[in-house]
């Protein structure tokens, strides 16, 4: 029997978790607006809504000739947004931090008469790295014949001198450059085209260390060059000068205090720098439409007085592997907020014009942290409030009986969180989800974005009729978030995390840090290299270029980089693990050369790093370099296919790949080098060898686990063995690949078979091939 001090017990205790759980909702009902004063409030910002104010930032900020992070165009967008938020009365509080951009300088194509004088000059543009290297030529700049190829097809090259010669190539001609390449050119020059696309704009640039200058030229001189080219005999002259750079860059933040819940924050945001494969042209017009869309509502939003306090934030480094997203992460969520005055929930805004439809996405290919294991933090409050009351007020105030799914689709899914976007996208409201907060996106669905990351992103391209319905959709979903009366998220479902692992689920925010070393001999142990350039991509993400994120190491050769996923979830055999590849490199921006290059050897540390820690250490070592020689067209002998294929609309190589080992070898005593770098890029067959020293013959193996894939021995007829590959200037590249590999297999094999047929050693199949 219960005697009544247990029962009055029981009472308090009760008492006692239902106060300690309200004081944990975010917000109630006894304090907020009513649904009717909430249906008025959207139903205001609705009718104070001015598309053409979207529309004329668009055209300010497209204005701009590069938006590019770090470049002049850049700040002047820095400042125009400054500007709007002040004369709304905002208060703007600027968050400074640093990335690494490269840096065009200028480039210039002379032309050359057949008797040697100096004829004309034109403007050129360099074209994105190829990872750490650049679109650099030597301060004199390379010199070749003039050929034109068109789009550098079998028929168009046939019988054309391309060794030593500078190629005029169409820009729609995909990654047929890199044969050009191969083929012994010394530099490529694309010409603008009417109807450049997005695909053919990602396929001049691998992520492999190729050294190879890529030169872009409008329409009309390219027109010149075509005709320069087809009287034959003139030689041109191209230099350039691109360097990666340290920038101090900015995010912006305005601030709307709310009149009830001032402490809680809900944050709306959307990036506002560009990205072009030429960067130095780079109007980004399509990719301004989230941030001229941030700046309306920013206007609607003060007028209406939210509820809770707003964030608008402006931010920059999208390109840059999320930098200016990760680095509000890092300051503001982690270090600004806490249990008194904390972030809610974050809605950003990645809007286009080639659809009128939007996506509610809350994971990307940048950390691809959706699934089971965030699922159930957006399910509990946040979807069904999206579905089942902000929905319903947003038809019934734009009077739009089929809003789901004629303009508004649910990519919230514990499946298939791609929904309907066709491309590989990344997220500016990822880096809080995986640090265990809610944030969604508005994202433009079933858009190609076929002019993005072209120069041709120009305002008088945009479909602008398509936004009308986006901006307003998602200004009324604004407009919900800020007002809702019954928002019931606890604290501890959104505090930040650095490391949280459960059964299924799991989140984390940790930063790498470490030194760049090279091993000294003479002490037997390390010394610490300041000034390295430095890379950290997740290992499923090496194709995408836009996953890399760099930085420089210090005087004292350290670095830290904020914003790794750590750990992602606790799952039968122990925790799914995140591996991060990190490597450091020095390189001459002058001339391509490589200096110092991440080093393979036996005094080299790991390069995969585990995100198991906060903070995770990381020591890269390198080794100095002094010359590098690249093979391209490393493929299947059998297949006489690619030992991995890229799904270029994702960025993401196949799971199922051909695993190949390399083996560097010194030529004269077939051992392997102390020191020795390589890197092999699978879905183009690049293969790049870096050595601790010129004036060496390699021997260079690819094996894979059925067998051989091929070697590189120098052979001939008359040394069958061969002679090894000459290493004999700083850059080298193996021209005529195919027929290398082919003809050093076959010389070696006739010749061992030759030897053995002499003891009495007979193989009919052998025999019918050699």
């Amino acid at each position: 029997m219960v005697g009544k001090p247990t029962i009055t017990l029981v009472i308090a205790v009760l008492i006692a978790t239902t106060i300690a759980a309200a004081s944990l909702h975010t917000s109630s009902e006894a304090t907020g607006v009513n649904s009717e004063e909430m249906r008025n409030i959207m139903e205001a910002v609705y009718n104070s809504l001015n598309i053409s104010n979207v529309y004329h930032h668009i055209r300010s900020l497209s204005s701009f000739k590069s938006r590019v992070t770090g470049y002049d165009g850049y700040y002047n967008a820095t400042n125009y947004i400054i500007t709007e938020f002040r004369s709304m009365g905002l208060k703007v509080t600027v968050q400074e931090y640093k990335v690494v951009v490269p840096v065009d300088y200028g480039a210039s194509i002379r032309v050359v008469t057949p008797e040697g004088v100096v004829t004309k000059e034109f403007e050129a543009y360099a074209l994105w790295p190829n990872l750490v290297q650049t679109c650099s030529t030597p301060p004199e700049g390379l010199s070749g014949k003039l050929v034109y190829v068109g789009k550098g097809r079998d028929f168009e090259i046939e019988g054309k001198e391309l060794s030593g010669s500078i190629v005029l190539m169409d820009f729609n001609s995909g990654d047929r450059w890199l044969r050009i390449a191969e083929l012994g050119a010394k530099a490529v020059i694309f010409i603008e085209e009417p109807d450049m696309l997005r695909m053919q704009a990602l396929m001049k640039v691998v992520p492999h260390p190729l050294y190879f200058p890529r030169l872009y030229v409008d329409g009309v001189v390219g027109e010149e060059l075509r005709r320069l080219s087809s009287e034959g005999g003139y030689r041109v002259i191209v230099t350039s000068t691109v360097r990666y750079e340290l920038k101090k860059v900015y995010n912006v933040i305005a601030e709307i205090e709310g009149t009830q819940s001032p402490n809680e924050i809900v944050v709306i945001s959307a990036y506002y720098d560009s990205w072009s494969v030429v960067p130095k042209l780079s109007p980004g017009a399509d990719e301004a439409s989230g941030i001229a869309a941030l700046l309306e509502i920013a206007r609607l939003l003060k007028t209406s007085k939210p509820l809770r306090t707003i964030w608008l934030v402006a931010l920059s480094g999208h390109w840059q592997a999320l930098a200016g997203a990760r680095e509000f992460v890092e300051n503001y969520y982690f270090h600004y907020v806490n249990r008194s005055r904390y972030i809610l929930l974050q809605v950003n805004l990645d809007l286009s014009t080639g659809s009128d439809i939007l996506s509610i996405q809350y994971a990307s290919y940048f950390y691809q942290y959706g699934g089971e294991r965030c699922y159930p933090r957006y399910s509990k409050w946040l979807v069904p409030a999206l579905m089942s009351k902000y929905v319903p007020l947003i038809k019934e105030v734009m009077g739009v009986e089929n809003l789901v799914p004629r303009y508004l689709r649910n990519g919230i899914l514990s499946e298939g969180w791609t929904a309907d976007i066709p491309i590989s996208y990344i997220i500016d409201s990822e880096p809080l989800s995986m640090a265990g907060g809610i944030g969604i996106t508005l994202l433009t669905a079933k858009d190609y974005r076929f002019i993005e990351g072209t120069p041709l992103d120009t305002y008088d391209r945009l479909d602008l009729k398509n936004l009308e319905p986006q901006v307003t959709i998602s200004s009324l979903l604004a407009a919900c978030l800020a007002n809702d009366p019954e928002v019931t998220i606890d604290y501890g479902e959104i505090s930040p995390k650095r490391l949280y692992v459960a059964w299924g689920a799991g989140a984390g925010f940790v930063t790498l840090s470490g030194y760049v070393l090279e091993y000294n001999a003479s002490k037997a142990w390390y010394d610490e290299v300041p000034n390295a350039l430095v890379y950290v991509v997740d290992s499923t993400r090496l194709a995408d270029i836009f996953s890399y994120m760099f930085t420089f190491s210090d005087t004292r050769g350290r670095f830290e980089i904020h914003g790794l996923a750590a750990v992602s979830a606790w799952q039968w055999g122990g925790a799914a693990a995140r591996r991060y590849l990190v490597e450091a490199w020095i390189v001459n921006f002058s001339d391509g050369r490589v200096v110092y290059a991440p080093d393979r050897g036996p005094y080299a540390w790991t390069y995969d790093v585990v995100t198991d820690r906060h903070p995770t250490p990381a020591y890269p070592v390198v080794f100095r370099c002094e010359a590098s020689y690249t093979i391209s067209s490393v493929i299947d002998p059998d297949s006489l296919s690619s030992t991995a294929f890229l799904d270029r609309s994702y960025q993401q190589i196949s799971i199922v790949r051909t695993p190949v080992t390399v083996q560097i070898l010194d030529f004269d005593t077939y051992n392997p080098f102390l020191s020795y770098g390589l890197e092999l890029y699978q879905p183009s067959g690049l293969l790049t060898v870096f050595l601790p020293l010129k004036g060496v013959k390699i021997l260079v193996r690819l094996d894979k686990t059925t067998g051989i894939l091929g070697f590189l021995v120098n052979a001939t007829p008359e040394q069958p063995e061969g002679l090894g590959l000459s290493v004999t200037s700083p850059i080298n590249l193996l021209t005529y690949p195919y027929l290398r590999f082919a003809s050093d297999m076959f010389y070696v094999a006739e010749s061992r078979y030759k030897a053995l047929s002499t003891y009495m050693v007979h193989d009919l199949i052998v025999e019918k091939y050699l």
